[in-house]
């Protein structure tokens, strides 16, 4: 059965959710304050897709987050949910959050197991004789496996759900948490008949699936489709859990250089790609703005331009942590600078959002189309008029960015600066464009 692969977005979770009321927070449906915590926390469904897919990617893992969960499994974003997911009774959401988190701590339990039958062995083997009384080859009973997937209705596969397996001879159960694929590998099971359960969780009614038949030193592969409910599960506000499981991506991630040399020197491959964070380690490397280790991964080969699930390049991660001195590195070793992703951003138009006035320089200076728009028709100017950065604005004008130019609302950028409350920016806007 295909799969429906689910973004760094989708994969994001929160283990101890946050008991602060959104309502009593300060602020607009995208962003409040918690007085609770003393930090700003992003309603990612209040969000476009796009806004929350590129601040959960630049997090570093310092991200307040909250959102709602549709009943596939996908974080549900644009609020376009908004109205009926006010239907739903704050209390119940509170209490289906709770139930789901203490749900994950059954993870590595398992249920008390009864007393081996009398014929078997401590091992689980069958010692048979025959009519000599003489002893028959054992056979292990113990060694099945049962490999099961989890998907909706849809069949995107569902992350972190509840599977309790039921031997319906003897009733002993096994309970786990479905990995990030949707899958969990019940190993060293005594063949028979089995139940296979999915709690209800995440907006999903329980399932089952009964007459799994599992034979001694075979793996049995089933899937089980949960069924839909009606309810979106609010998940409230707490510091957001993604975490890469390839070493040298984790590596990479915590700025480690002596665990990346060493794993490179072990002969790890230099350019796996963590699926769960959709990274690199150099793309990590580059977010972090960590230059030295960014010179090891490209002298031990890794590719300069290899493309995320989103068709970003390294050089689209530059943020606040990049340096002019790191562009250059990057363009020296091959970046290729007006490259697009899948929504037609460059990395100037990216950067001039994320990062500061020398690293915009540098991308022009070394070819950076300045007026280059994306699929919305937002250019460089226009991101940093909207985010507020007044001197990335003065840097972009200073350097001929149109100051006229419309997106596709019609908007230009001191339109956009008049949206998002930008007072400095609408201001040197305003006088830039009364001296033409």
């Amino acid at each position: 059965m295909p799969k429906v692969s689910a973004t760094i977005l989708d994969r994001i979770s929160i283990p101890s959710p946050c008991s602060a009321d959104w309502d009593e927070m300060v602020g607009n449906e995208q962003v409040r304050f918690c007085l609770h915590c003393s930090k700003h926390v992003n309603n990612l469904s209040e969000m476009t897709r796009k806004q929350a897919l590129e601040m959960v990617a630049r997090s570093k893992g310092r991200l307040c987050v909250r959102y709602y969960r549709r009943p596939n499994g996908h974080v549900q974003t644009d609020g376009s949910m908004h109205n009926q997911l006010y239907q739903i009774k704050r209390r119940a959401s509170l209490l289906a959050t709770g139930a789901f988190t203490a749900v994950l701590g059954l993870a590595s339990s398992v249920a008390a197991q009864t007393s081996a039958p009398a014929e078997e062995s401590v091992s689980g083997s069958v010692l048979k004789t025959d009519a000599n009384d003489n002893a028959l080859p054992v056979i292990d009973l113990r060694n099945a496996t049962l490999k099961a997937t989890i998907t909706d209705s849809t069949q995107a596969v569902i992350p972190g759900a509840l599977l309790t397996l039921v031997n319906q001879h003897t009733g002993l159960e096994q309970a786990a948490i479905s990995n990030s694929d949707g899958e969990h590998r019940f190993e060293n099971l005594e063949a028979g008949n089995y139940t296979l359960k999915a709690a209800a969780t995440m907006g999903f009614e329980a399932s089952q699936l009964q007459g799994i038949t599992i034979e001694a030193g075979q793996e049995q592969n089933v899937t089980l489709q949960a069924g839909n409910g009606d309810q979106q599960i609010v998940v409230l506000g707490g510091v957001m859990a993604l975490s890469a499981e390839e070493p040298l991506v984790i590596a990479a991630s915590a700025n480690d250089l002596v665990t990346v040399k060493n794993l490179i020197a072990a002969g790890v491959d230099v350019n796996i790609r963590d699926k769960i964070v959709d990274a690199t380690a150099l793309d990590e490397a580059v977010n972090y703005g960590n230059r030295e280790m960014v010179r090891v991964l490209l002298n031990a080969g890794a590719e300069i331009n290899a493309r995320s699930s989103r068709a970003q390049t390294a050089l689209m991660r530059l943020d606040d942590d990049a340096t002019d001195e790191l562009v250059w590195d990057l363009v020296a070793a091959g970046a290729k600078i007006n490259l697009r992703d899948e929504d037609r951003d460059t990395a100037l138009i990216l950067a001039a959002r994320y990062s500061k006035p020398e690293v915009l320089r540098a991308l022009i200076d070394a070819g950076a189309k300045i007026n280059a728009k994306n699929k919305e028709g937002v250019t460089a100017l226009m991101n940093a008029a909207e985010s507020g950065l007044l001197e990335n604005v003065k840097l972009l004008i200073n350097a001929g960015a149109n100051a006229n130019a419309r997106n596709n609302n019609g908007e230009t950028a001191l339109d956009l600066a008049r949206n998002s409350e930008q007072a400095e920016v609408v201001e040197q806007l305003e006088v830039y464009t009364a001296s033409k």
